[in-house]
């Protein structure tokens, strides 16, 4: 992706917020430690800026819980 915006075309990043509320379809008898899905995605937004510029017309991170 970031090779891509250096060559002058926009990334987009999709955030799962909204796959994340489905939960583990994998059958484990234990469970896993919850994460707080907003807190994930701030964590994702801060890795992700590391490597892409994001903002108008920039790169775009959008959130699939918006969509619902």
């Amino acid at each position: 992706m970031m090779h891509m915006q250096r060559a002058g075309h926009r990334p987009i990043a999709v955030l799962g917020g909204g796959t994340a509320m489905v939960g583990d379809p994998s059958g484990k008898t234990e469970m896993r430690q919850l994460l707080a899905i907003d807190q994930n995605g701030v964590g994702i937004r801060r890795q992700l800026e590391r490597f892409l510029k994001l903002g108008d017309d920039q790169g775009l991170l959008v959130n699939n819980a918006d969509w619902h």
